[in-house]
C-alpha cells in the first residue's frame, strides 16, 4: 500500500442531550492507493455498471438534487477540485451549494478530501443533477434541515462510528428524523465503513472493542439507511465488466441494536438470525481499483467504502429521473428484487473475497445483495422487467 490520505470525520455527539461532541474516524476514509496502480476512468465504470444506456435514453440527473450532509468545507477547494474533475472527463460544470444550516462555523479542512470524493461520485454518475452540500456538526442537524426544508430526495453521508460508541440516546435521536425522512420519501444511502468487520473506529479514544459481529457502523446500521459495502472491481481487457471481491477493508456484519427488518428476506440470511445484518448492497470501493478523481493538484484513484454512498446517490437520481418521482425507501423493494428471479439481471452477486465475513451466494454481510448493473435495477426499480425504459424526452412525466 502507498501513501494513506485520511478524511477524518464525527460520530457521535451531542445529537440527543447536550455533551461535547466525540471525533471519529470516519466511517468510510478516502485512501490513495500505490502510485503504480492508476484505478479506473469514470468511462470505465460506468461501462461496468451498465449506466451507459441511460445516457443513451437521455437520463443524465437532469431535474435532480442530492444532498450529501458533511461538516462545514471549505467550498473554494471543492468547486477547484470538481472543475478539475469536470475537465478531466468532459462533464459539464458541477452544480452546487453550500448551506450552513447554523451559520458560518470554522471549516473543518480534514473533510475537503471525503467532500471532494462525494461530488466526484454524484457529479460523474449523475452528470446533471444538482447537488446541496448541507453543512453542519452535528449531523442529526443537517438530517433535520433536509427533513424540513425539503432538500433532496436522495441524501449521501458518510460519517459515522461503530454503534459501541453511541448512546442509546444519541442513536434513537438520529434514527427516529432517518426514518422520517425515509417515510416522506427520502433515500438515504450510507457507506458501512473501512475496517472490515472488526471495527474499532481506528486510532482515536479508546473504544469497546467488542466481538466483530457487534461492530457494524451507525448511522449505516439504521434499517432506514440503504447500507452499501465494498468490493474490488475486475475489468476485461476489452473493459467490460470480469468479475468483483469484497473488499478486505469493507465494513459489514450484524447490528447488535436494530433487530432484522421485516423486508430483510433473502436466501443469504438465515431466518433465524434476529438482528440488521449489512450492507444492503456494494460497488467498488477498493483503492486498488478506485475512480480517479481530482484533489488539491493530485489525479489518481481514491478509495473508500465512502465513494459508495455518493455513487449509489447518483444511480438513485437517475432512478427518480426515470420514476418520473423519488422513489423513496428502497430497501424492501432491493430485497424483493433479490428474492425474484430477476435478482442476476439487477445485481452482480459477488462470492469471493471477505471482509471478516466470507462473500457468499445471494446476500452476504461482506457486499450484501451484490452490485448493481444500474440499466436493470433502475428498470426493475422503475418499470419493471417486463418494460423498457422510455427514452427521457418521451416518458411520461
Amino acid at each position: 500500500m502507498g501513501t494513506l490520505l485520511t478524511a477524518g470525520g464525527y460520530g457521535p455527539s451531542s445529537a440527543a442531550a447536550p455533551g461535547p461532541a466525540r471525533l471519529s474516524r470516519t466511517a468510510s476514509h478516502a485512501s490513495a492507493p500505490d502510485p503504480t496502480t492508476h484505478g479506473y476512468t469514470l468511462d470505465q465504470l460506468r461501462t461496468a455498471y451498465d449506466v451507459t444506456p441511460l445516457y443513451a435514453l437521455g437520463y443524465e440527473g437532469q431535474g435532480q438534487t442530492v444532498a450529501i450532509v458533511v461538516p462545514n468545507i471549505d467550498a473554494a477547494t471543492i468547486r477547484q477540485n470538481l472543475a478539475q474533475f469536470s475537465a478531466l472527463y468532459h462533464l459539464p460544470r458541477a452544480q452546487m451549494r453550500f448551506v450552513h444550516v447554523r451559520g458560518p462555523v470554522p471549516v473543518h479542512k480534514s473533510w475537503d478530501l471525503e467532500a471532494t470524493l462525494d461530488a466526484s461520485m454524484v457529479h460523474g454518475f449523475a452528470p446533471d443533477a444538482k447537488i446541496v452540500f448541507v453543512e453542519d456538526t452535528p449531523a442529526i442537524d443537517g438530517f433535520w434541515y433536509i427533513l424540513n426544508y425539503h432538500v433532496s430526495a436522495v441524501v449521501s453521508y458518510s460519517a459515522s462510528a461503530p454503534e459501541s460508541v453511541w448512546s442509546h440516546s444519541e442513536m434513537a435521536a438520529i434514527n427516529h428524523v432517518l426514518q422520517l425522512l425515509a417515510l416522506r420519501g427520502t433515500t438515504i444511502l450510507k457507506g458501512t465503513g473501512d475496517w472490515g468487520a472488526t471495527d474499532t473506529g481506528g486510532p482515536h479514544p479508546p473504544y469497546t472493542v467488542l466481538p466483530y459481529r457487534y461492530n457494524v457502523n451507525f448511522p449505516a446500521s439504521s434499517p432506514w439507511v440503504t447500507a452499501l459495502g465494498g468490493t474490488q472491481l475486475t475489468l476485461r481487457q476489452d473493459g467490460g465488466y470480469l468479475s468483483e471481491r469484497a473488499w478486505s477493508l469493507g465494513g459489514g456484519g450484524y447490528s447488535r441494536i436494530f433487530k432484522r427488518p421485516s423486508w430483510q428476506v433473502n436466501p443469504g440470511i438465515k431466518p433465524s438470525e434476529a438482528m440488521r445484518g449489512i450492507p444492503d448492497a456494494a460497488c467498488d470501493a477498493s483503492p486498488q481499483t478506485a475512480l480517479r478523481i481530482a484533489y488539491n493538484g493530485y489525479v489518481g484513484p481514491i478509495g473508500g467504502d465512502s465513494a459508495c454512498g455518493p455513487t449509489w446517490a447518483a444511480f438513485i437520481a437517475l432512478a427518480n429521473q426515470v420514476n418520473g418521482k423519488p422513489l423513496g425507501f428502497i430497501n424492501p423493494k432491493l430485497y424483493q428484487i433479490g428474492r425474484s428471479r430477476y435478482y442476476h439481471l439487477a445485481f452482480h452477486d459477488v462470492t469471493t473475497g471477505s471482509n471478516g465475513y466470507a462473500a457468499t451466494p445471494n446476500w452476504d454481510p461482506a457486499t450484501g445483495l451484490g452490485s448493481p448493473n444500474v440499466y436493470n435495477l433502475v428498470r426493475a426499480l422503475t418499470v419493471g422487467f417486463s418494460h423498457h425504459i422510455p427514452p427521457a424526452h418521451t416518458a411520461g412525466r
